[in-house]
């Protein structure tokens, strides 16, 4: 093997070494980012392993300021790094001054000049070799890494400033991440506060709005008891007096009066289905569906309907709710099919636009699915008082039942020939 073979043998094996000694401190950089360090504790690393790799002395890592009129050394490692750390001095002075300001690297001693050199600081001083690189991240200069002093004497060569002008790109790299990372667990922390802030105000809300049911719940009710109460006193007392059509207003009277009532009482609802604490548990709706139907058909037994319920349909979510949920729709289905002679209602389980779901269906009045809009919102209804009894309020608490467990809920029909529920609970 010649001379010239073994020394390119030589160079290959150093720069393989150097290579794999950067890739293992980018290695180190990387994890000590994701570890969430400090970004100043990751300078240090920086300059450790930068002395490290060009055999240097000393290893500052100058860093601008804001404004750009000073640097400070945000990391030493080496000789006098104690007293060097955090000193800072302006961009006009020292070879890191004249690096920062024209964004160049700089190579002091046997291969080259220092151009400056009357304008040394004093840690420059004495040093007969010195090997700074600027940091660049995302084309903008933020700092640079300062080499002085050969171990062992000499000059740092061209190959120094390669290898340590490489490490710069990489650690300029892991700096943007730095702070990339940083900004991130920065938006993190404001997007909490701004949760918190968010659940303060909807619990400020809830407070308030449970404030609202109570006055609703017990100031409207006093005056509405005593307008029912009144009204029968008039009818029991002085109904004989009175004729038909003044017997027949005080009738009216008490009856909106009730219906008054009834509102009140389906507001409360409705707000209480919003607010209540969701607790999912295994229930069985099938159980659940056939106390129901009974409870209805005890309702009026003069009433003849057939109830198809399937078996063993269970599902996860809140029991308390999940019983509201089937009494609106199956009482619904009960109600709108009064007038039809084979009464049927069914309970069972399907398909629909690929996701499991319940359905409830009847045979009954239906409706025209051109006004299906008005299906779920307080207090609409799609057939008058005189056809059916009702406040419309049964759909709308059915509605927010399902979207608080995280599922859907929509409606199929055509006047006349019944209508069917399909729901989910936010189940696959």
């Amino acid at each position: 093997m010649t001379t010239q073979q073994c020394t390119t043998k030589d160079e290959d094996c150093i720069r393989l070494k150097n290579c794999e000694f950067q890739l293992g401190v980018i290695r180190e950089l990387g994890e000590a980012i994701l570890s969430n360090v400090a970004l100043y504790e990751v300078l240090q690393m920086v300059a450790d392993r930068a002395r490290e790799m060009v055999a240097a002395d000393t290893v500052l890592v100058p860093m601008l300021l804001p404004g750009g009129g000073e640097y400070i050394y945000s990391a030493a490692s080496g000789k006098d790094a104690e007293a060097i750390r955090g000193v800072s001095f302006p961009t006009r002075t020292g070879m890191c001054g004249w690096v920062l300001s024209n964004q160049k690297p700089l190579l002091y001693g046997e291969y080259d000049d220092w151009p400056l050199e009357n304008q040394q600081n004093r840690w420059e001083e004495g040093y007969t070799s010195a090997l700074l690189v600027p940091l660049v991240v995302q084309k903008q200069i933020i700092g640079g890494l300062s080499a002085s002093g050969k171990i062992g004497g000499g000059s740092f060569t061209p190959h120094d400033m390669e290898l340590l002008t490489l490490f710069a790109n990489q650690v300029s790299i892991a700096i943007a991440n730095s702070r990339l990372f940083n900004e991130v667990h920065n938006l993190v922390a404001t997007l909490e506060q701004r949760v918190a802030e968010r659940t303060a105000e909807l619990e400020a809300a809830n407070q308030e709005l449970e404030a609202f049911s109570y006055s609703v719940s017990h100031d409207l009710r006093a005056p509405l008891r005593s307008i029912n109460g009144f009204s029968q006193a008039l009818l029991e007392d002085f109904g004989e007096q009175l004729n038909d059509e003044g017997r027949s207003y005080l009738n009216r009277l008490r009856a909106n009066a009730v219906q008054m009532g009834e509102l009140i009482d389906a507001m409360l609802q409705l707000s209480r289905v919003s607010r209540s604490d969701l607790v999912r548990e295994k229930v069985d709706l099938s159980d659940m569906a056939q106390a129901l139907a009974a409870k209805l058909a005890e309702a009026e037994p003069e009433r003849a309907v057939t109830w198809v319920i399937a078996p063993t349909l269970t599902a996860q979510g809140d029991a308390h709710l999940l019983s509201a949920l089937l009494d609106n729709l199956l009482s619904n289905a009960w109600k709108y099919s009064s007038k039809t002679a084979q009464a049927r209602v069914e309970l069972g389980a399907s398909e629909a636009d690929g996701q499991s779901c319940f359905f409830v269906r009847d045979n009954g009045a239906g409706f025209d699915m051109s006004k299906a809009q008005k299906l779920f919102k307080p207090f609409q209804r799609l057939h008058s008082e005189r056809e059916f009894a009702g406040i419309g309020i049964g759909l709308a608490t059915v509605q927010r039942i399902v979207k608080r467990h995280g599922g859907w809920i929509r409606a199929e029909a055509a006047p006349g020939k019944g209508a069917v529920f399909y729901f989910n609970l936010g189940q696959p």
